[in-house]
């Protein structure tokens, strides 16, 4: 196209070139995610700023605490299968291959529920043999906590089949929709019923919302679920767990553990109050992350696609410009946390949680970097390049332990951010340039987008 092209001819371009209907697909799929999660974004900063009101610092705090143990929990119970089910199930639709189809996803299904139940009884047992030495209200709030797991990995599950079939919205609504509007709406509830709500009573409410949302789940995976797969005779296969699953789990546990080993030893070392601060500092930097994370559902199978074809170039254009669009988005929010973020801590959740105003700050720079080192662990893990993408991972969690056992004893609030921001830096450098040596793809902002549209 020249430059004079009227914007019309360009818009005729894009919707009848060759890869018109994939740019579509990508399109609406990024368009209902970016809603779905700006909608869980908000309601779940609204659940958010009404426990910490509601519950205090130090009630708050453990409730936290004890969602962090789930979320670090979570990987281990869906054994990596949700990310194995994206590139699976849509193969198998190219394939036409029904019978596997219907046999992998019940198969995955009742893996991940017997592991997920014998992990939360197996942590309930940890619990009650430190009970004696920690604060009863973290206990309890923990034990709990533990019923969210099932439901929270079987939900993994299903969402990540409903994306490999291509149905990115319908996968994400009962999760980010469902999920956090459940709750909000039982906070509400209860706080006009019974006004001095506990940690462990709001856990519970919170352990309902994750019920109910697996059942909206279910139902909407059956129905999404291809006819000609339904009346298919079940094809069992024995799971890859060397080639695939283990590797997958390993990067899931590592993933989980960059993102939740600062609250956890934080709150190990300098207490509950402090973690729930720091809760709400990492919350907030969250948003910086929103766009990006917001376009990976609908990128994933775009990458598997473009990358089984061998389209490196297109490859290349679609990873670029997705990466660039997703910072040109975040840099104002980035901005407007590190120059305004005590302003926000103190007067949106209390003042209190301005003491978390320098973490905020830290976090916030990381998070940018984050957004401008782009997707590279999702596109390697798309092309099944899994255990090269754990290793870097794994340097990453390395990283963050290490430098979080050594700071937050001295630096507290300050030391967890910067390390959390430190190891993030390092196992996304890790993994561009892995990208680019396995693969000649250039995964950051720094990319360039081929001129010709592929």
């Amino acid at each position: 196209m020249t430059p004079n092209t009227s914007l019309v001819d360009r818009l005729a371009a894009i919707t009848s070139g060759p890869d018109a209907e994939a740019d579509v697909r990508l399109a609406r799929g990024a368009a209902s995610s970016f809603v779905f999660k700006l909608v869980y974004s908000g309601l779940s900063f609204l659940g958010g700023l009404l426990l910490a009101r509601w519950l205090g610092t130090a009630a708050y705090g453990a409730y936290a605490y004890a969602m962090a143990w789930i979320w670090f929990l979570v990987p281990l119970a869906s054994l990596g299968l949700d990310t194995l089910l994206v590139r699976e199930m849509a193969a198998y639709k190219v394939q036409s291959a029904w019978g596997e189809m219907r046999a992998f996803l019940v198969q995955t299904h009742r893996v991940v529920l017997c592991v997920s139940i014998g992990l939360a009884l197996g942590a309930a047992a940890a619990v009650r043999l430190f009970a004696s030495r920690a604060d009863p209200q973290v206990v309890l709030t923990l034990w709990m906590a533990l019923f969210i797991l099932p439901f929270l990995a079987l939900i993994r599950v299903g969402q990540a089949a409903l994306q490999g079939l291509h149905q990115v919205a319908r996968g994400l609504f009962p999760f980010f929709v469902v999920q956090p509007v459940t709750f909000v709406s039982f906070l509400l509830g209860a706080h006009w019923i019974a006004p001095k709500l506990n940690a462990p009573g709001a856990m519970k409410l919170n352990v309902a919302s994750f019920a109910i949302s697996w059942i909206v789940l279910a139902g909407v995976l059956w129905r999404n679920f291809p006819a000609a797969a339904k009346r298919a005779e079940p094809m069992h296969r024995e799971l890859p767990w060397l080639r695939s699953v283990m590797p997958l789990l390993l990067f899931s546990g590592m993933y989980m553990l960059n993102g939740q080993v600062d609250i956890l030893l934080l709150g190990m070392i300098k207490g509950a109050r402090e973690a729930g601060i720091y809760q709400v500092a990492s919350r907030t930097s969250g948003l910086i992350g929103f766009f990006l994370l917001a376009a990976i559902p609908a990128l994933a199978p775009e990458i598997s696609s473009l990358y089984a074809a061998r389209r490196m170039d297109r490859l290349q254009h679609v990873i670029t410009r997705a990466v660039r669009l997703t910072l040109l988005a975040s840099l104002p929010v980035g901005l407007a946390l590190v120059i305004f973020g005590e302003w926000l801590l103190a007067h949106v959740f209390g003042a209190d949680f301005a003491q978390g105003k320098n973490a905020l700050a830290i976090l916030s720079v990381g998070q940018l970097a984050n957004v401008a080192m782009g997707s590279a662990y999702y596109m390697l893990l798309m092309m099944g390049l899994e255990i090269d993408t754990a290793k870097g991972m794994a340097v990453g969690a390395v990283a963050n332990l290490v430098l979080n056992a050594a700071l937050i004893p001295r630096w507290g609030l300050e030391g967890a951010a910067f390390a959390s921001a430190a190891s993030m830096i390092v196992w996304n450098v890790w993994l561009s340039v892995l990208a680019y040596k396995r693969l000649g793809v250039h995964s950051t902002a720094l990319g360039r987008i081929w001129s010709a549209r592929r």
